[in-house]
């Protein structure tokens, strides 16, 4: 399974966009977001290197990612982890 990481300004939007009928993500579910803009986007994605799908926005759902993702929710952020 591919866990989407990225930054929006208007998430419902954005899951709205990402779930249009005939695109890659069609079963988009939203596990968790975090304060931040690009530079916290940045930030993750090199966290999550080893998980990473290339240079694209997509990354295993690791065992570490996904208890990494529930701790930051609950904190609010990398920052407060």
């Amino acid at each position: 399974m591919g866990v989407k990481i990225g930054s929006s300004r208007d998430v419902p939007r954005r899951l709205a966009q990402l779930s249009c009928k005939g695109g890659p993500l069609r079963d988009v579910k939203l596990i968790g977001t975090i304060p931040g803009g690009k530079d916290v986007e940045f930030l993750v994605h090199r966290y999550f290197k080893p998980e990473r799908w290339g240079r694209s926005e997509m990354f295993t759902l690791s065992d570490r990612l996904a208890e990494t993702v529930r701790q930051w929710c609950a904190d609010d952020g990398p920052a407060a982890a």
